[in-house]
């Protein structure tokens, strides 16, 4: 029955808790082992005899002694499954039994006896059958008795005592109490079995006794019961005798003692078994002594605080997980990882970075127009189903967005110029299918230009105290911005500063040509521009690779200062490739040189805006 603590322990538990209590002693499997030694001794002294060699009396005499042995654990493990069965029944019930279950180990124990005696002279054993069921007989019924004891202790003491350590202590007390009444007892009787053969009168005693083959005379027999005392050694033999018979009972006694003492232990020590491997819905009933109980309550009590914590520790970690994964959405974990940072947490103001990065500009073409028409609302969720198809392409190339401008889009990539360069046409190519959806809607569809320039930037935070940006600063990522804007002067939709263009690895994989060398607004150094001709519509893709030597012919005019020869170039070139917007930014850069000559020409394109 449950204790008042543990009831109000299982109202507040979920009711998949698990109650381990005390259990009946272990039910011990039949010692199969022990069968097999004992049937292999009684073979060992079958064809033995102790008149033959002295070898087979050796042999005789270990199955004699291995089969008593064997017979002894037998009838123990007997009585210790028959004493596990009446645990399950009442308390008077179980008295009743335990009284019957000596005699019923008497009786059976004797017609085993007779049997396997038959059987034996038939087998001609030497006796070895007989030998080994009288004595199991003897132990069965002696632990029986002992389990007799047990059992009635138990009623009479928990029907006085409720606290299971001062039941344990009046046990033990009764059991030593009884011990030495029963050796008292007996050596009391020995005493008077002495004293009345002492005091027989031995010239009564006539001619020989034969005791085992030993012939005694009558006078020798006289002289040792009137001998000074007979009477004490008759006393000491008959109580080594009753110990040797209540050994057994003793055994039981103490060994049904102590499990009641480990009955109460075994669930605790299972459960903190249970518990060191993961299992936290283990509860341990609280009963037995007081101490007992302080320990059972207060694992329970460890066990659930324990179980809220972790429950409370597995919502948060998901909490956390959640709440990590919405952060990488403002805060990229590429961000943090060149910033060697493993979490947000560990940011702090002006932490920085210096790393080669390429970095990736684009720019929709005529978007605030658009915007002015559609109006704010459609606005934003155009630009946000327009990033949800460019971003894909940039994380597919362990790129990383680091900041949106409206319908512009800033990436950057450290694994190299070339993945900057596949998720820009990536980013082409998405745009083309994103087209499709919005014709099929009805809707306009739209075009980017992209720019691009790699080399060495700052990355880390900037900020005041409350407010942090995670940004980038360095020349490359303000010329990707402005190249991307050169793409409207162009005509193109994908262009590459030299400093990207020289770090390519796979430059011969690309359609990649030359258009300009320009110097930008308030720079000393200029740079050569190129147009990678991959992501453009298939025939305008066509004409200009198709034309590219030529191009580059009459762009060597050009940087020389032979406008009209460049001139007549890029007007034959024009035939050939009516698409090719660059050659009408030739056409009237050499119109307009031909009539204003340069003074200081060096053939570069100095832009006047940024």
């Amino acid at each position: 029955m449950e204790t008042s603590n543990q009831a109000a322990l299982s109202a507040r538990l979920p009711a998949h808790r698990r109650w381990l209590t005390p259990s009946e002693s272990a039910r011990r499997p039949l010692p199969r082992r022990t069968l097999m030694v004992l049937g292999a001794a009684v073979l060992v002294s079958i064809p033995t005899s102790p008149e033959s060699i002295a070898l087979s009396e050796i042999l005789w005499s270990l199955s004699i002694m291995v089969s008593l042995f064997a017979a002894c654990s037998l009838a123990n493990w007997l009585e210790q499954r028959i004493y596990t069965r009446l645990l399950a029944v009442g308390s008077f019930a179980r008295v009743i039994i335990s009284s019957f279950v000596p005699l019923a180990g008497l009786f059976g124990g004797t017609l085993a006896i007779a049997l396997l005696a038959i059987l034996g002279s038939v087998l001609a054993d030497n006796g070895v059958m007989a030998v080994s069921a009288l004595l199991a007989m003897l132990w069965f019924t002696s632990s029986a008795f002992g389990s007799l004891v047990i059992v009635m202790l138990d009623v009479t003491i928990s029907a006085i005592v409720s606290d299971f350590r001062s039941r344990i202590q009046l046990a033990i007390f009764s059991l030593l109490s009884m011990s030495t009444l029963f050796i008292l007892g007996i050596y009391a009787a020995g005493r008077a079995l002495g004293g009345a053969i002492a005091s027989m009168d031995p010239s009564k005693l006539e001619g020989k006794v034969t005791i085992q083959g030993t012939t005694i005379s009558a006078d020798e027999l006289r002289f040792w019961l009137g001998a000074e005392g007979t009477s004490d050694i008759i006393a000491l033999g008959t109580v080594l005798l009753a110990v040797a018979l209540g050994l057994p009972a003793i055994l039981s006694a103490c060994g049904k003692l102590a499990d009641a003492v480990m009955e109460r232990l075994h669930p605790l020590r299972q459960a903190f078994e249970e518990v060191s491997h993961g299992k936290l819905d283990v509860r341990v009933e609280e009963g037995g002594s007081r101490e007992l109980r302080l320990i059972t309550s207060g694992f329970n009590r460890m066990t659930e605080s324990l179980d809220a914590t972790l429950t409370d520790l597995d919502a948060r970690n998901r909490d956390l997980a959640l709440t990590n994964e919405a952060t990488s959405r403002f805060v990229p974990f590429q961000f943090l990882e060149l910033l060697r940072k493993s979490s947000i947490r560990e940011i702090e103001r002006g932490d920085q970075v210096e790393l080669d990065i390429s970095v990736v500009f684009s720019d929709i073409r005529s978007f605030t127009t658009m915007a002015e028409a559609i109006g704010p609302r459609d606005t934003f969720a155009f630009i946000n189903r327009y990033l949800a198809e460019m971003e894909p392409e940039i994380h597919r190339e362990q790129g990383f967005i680091n900041n949106v401008f409206g319908d512009g889009i800033m990436a950057l990539f450290h694994t190299g110029a070339d993945a900057a360069l596949r998720a820009a046409l990536g980013m082409l190519a998405a745009v083309q299918r994103f087209n499709a959806a919005l014709e099929a809607e009805g809707k306009k569809a739209i075009f980017i230009g992209i720019g691009m320039d790699s080399g060495s930037l700052m990355l880390g935070t900037i900020g005041g105290r409350d407010r942090l940006n995670c940004t980038v600063i360095g020349d490359p990522a303000n010329s990707a911005a402005r190249v991307e804007g050169m793409t409207k002067l162009y005509g193109a939709s994908l262009l590459l500063a030299e400093r990207t263009h020289q770090r390519l690895t796979a430059r011969e994989s690309y359609l990649i040509r030359e258009i300009d060398r320009v110097q930008a607004l308030g720079k000393n150094e200029s740079f050569a521009l190129y147009e990678c001709l991959d992501g453009e519509p298939g025939a305008r893709r066509n004409q200009k690779w198709s034309t590219r030597d030529a191009f580059s012919a009459a762009l060597a005019d050009y940087r020389r200062g032979d406008f009209a020869t460049a001139q007549r170039a890029f007007t034959e070139l024009e035939k050939r490739a009516p698409d090719d917007r660059v050659l009408a930014v030739y056409l009237e850069r050499c119109r307009r040189y031909l009539e204003h000559p340069p003074a200081d020409w060096d053939g570069l394109t100095r832009l006047e805006t940024k």
